[in-house]
């Protein structure tokens, strides 16, 4: 059997003799083996993010769905797709244009009032119902929306389709979420 141990030595008053103090090192080992396991396991999973970091990139640039992450307190925009950019008439080259930017300034001032409600309930419930929005470029779209957490603070992840046709068909003086699609 074998113990890692560790010894101090001390003198003691003259030439009387030494004394040895010893400890073992079985704890120590264990602790610096199981450190190394975490270490390596911390690195993989850095690997595996990385990885699911890059797929997320790659199918959000490439996306024909307009898609635009903003933030849940304020809806300022944090990222916007390429189809997201054309859909808000903002310029593609620039992606960094759009963030920073209020996502409301971008809808129909009429339509800012139901959105913000839609969004109430988006924090509150976590999704809400889609709704019909004209963005600033003059187009209707239909927007979904859902709460993502983040690292700092929540974010949604609005999706944005194109329609045709489409106009509000409200039952109720505030119920501005019920649509219909004319042929």
């Amino acid at each position: 059997l074998e113990l890692p141990m560790e010894y101090t030595t001390v003198m003691l008053g003259g030439r009387i003799g030494l004394i040895a103090i010893g400890k073992s090192l079985h704890a120590v080992a264990d602790l610096q083996s199981r450190l190394i396991a975490a270490q390596q396991t911390m690195e993989r999973d850095h690997w595996k993010m990385r990885e699911i970091e890059t797929r997320y990139r790659l199918l959000f640039e490439a996306s024909a769905e307009a898609v635009v992450l903003v933030r849940a307190s304020n809806l300022k925009i944090v990222e916007a797709n390429p189809a997201a950019l054309k859909a808000l008439g903002l310029p593609q080259d620039d992606k960094r244009g759009a963030v920073g930017r209020d996502f409301l300034q971008q809808i129909a001032p009429q339509e800012r009032d139901p959105f913000r409600s839609m969004m109430a309930r988006v924090r509150d419930q976590g999704k809400a119902p889609s709704m019909m929005v004209h963005l600033a470029a003059g187009a209707a779209w239909m927007v979904r929306a859902a709460l993502t957490p983040s690292d700092d603070g929540s974010l949604v992840l609005l999706q944005l389709s194109a329609t045709e046709g489409a106009r509000p068909t409200s039952t109720h003086p505030h119920d501005h979420n019920v649509f219909s699609i004319e042929d």
